[in-house]
């Protein structure tokens, strides 16, 4: 039977991995003390209590060495998630069927067999899917916001490091949009295209990357467009021309293949 707000603690220890000590218990807005009993706060039956955890918590948790956090036990020393947050002594101390019903939800046989399913599902949708590149004729769908671009046919212009999103020239539209790869669905029966085929830059005295002025300092790329400094090398900008290919070629036509002829036996 439960006497004290300290006795409701202990209780709660085993569930939420906090010891007693550093828990605190609200009702109405108000901490209770470990001392006072239940009928002393005026909490009635089947009254709903809030539970935080105390400043002197995130005290402890600091000094605990990495990967570990205070022991549920209240002992001092410390626990892991492998045993729910106790150390091994107080986790030896603990019933074995607390145990058993704290796990239970975690290694029960409907619960591996609903991970099994989700985990093959992910795999076959993960096998099927086709890495996305520059130039890939794609579709957007599944937007929650820009409802207006589902549907819409394109092409992926280049990779944004910093958002993580794909820019897409939409058909019949001036500009790109950025859309992620879980939005974009390769078109197999559409072959891709380079950017050079897309767009065409008006203003060579900018950037064709960052839209940066560079005037007549620009460096145009046998992509056909002008880069600043900063992305003036393929790299740099997702270039779509096949610089390896181009150098091998010149390597070819300066690096004849010499054959020797053939030996004629003498008369």
């Amino acid at each position: 039977m439960l006497s004290t707000i300290l006795d409701v603690k202990k209780l709660c220890a085993p569930q939420c991995g906090v010891a007693a000590n550093h828990q605190r218990l609200h009702f109405k807005g108000k901490a209770l003390d470990d001392a006072q009993s239940l009928t002393d706060c005026k909490v009635p039956q089947s009254a709903t209590l809030f539970l935080t955890k105390a400043p002197s918590w995130k005290i402890e948790l600091e000094k605990a060495p990495a990967g570990t956090v205070p022991c549920a036990g209240g002992c001092g020393h410390f626990g892991t998630s492998r045993t729910d947050n106790f150390c091994s002594k107080c986790f030896g101390k603990q019933p074995n069927h607390e145990r058993a019903r704290l796990w239970s939800g975690i290694f029960s046989k409907d619960f591996a067999e609903e991970m099994v399913t989700k985990r093959s599902k992910l795999e076959s949708c993960l096998e099927d899917e086709t890495p996305l590149k520059i130039g890939d004729p794609v579709r957007i769908h599944g937007l929650s916001k820009a409802t207006e671009l589902n549907g819409r046919l394109g092409w992926i212009m280049r990779f944004c490091e910093e958002s993580s999103r794909f820019s897409v020239k939409t058909k019949g539209d001036e500009g790109t949009k950025a859309v992620k790869a879980s939005n974009l669905k390769r078109l197999d029966n559409v072959a891709s295209m380079c950017a050079s085929q897309l767009f065409v830059q008006r203003d060579t005295e900018k950037c064709w990357y960052c839209s940066r002025r560079c005037g007549l300092t620009g460096f145009r790329c046998r992509c056909g467009y002008v880069f600043c400094s900063r992305h003036r090398h393929a790299e740099d900008h997702d270039c779509d021309f096949d610089h390896q290919k181009l150098g091998k070629e010149l390597l070819r036509k300066a690096n004849p293949s010499l054959k020797a002829e053939a030996l004629v036996p003498p008369l």
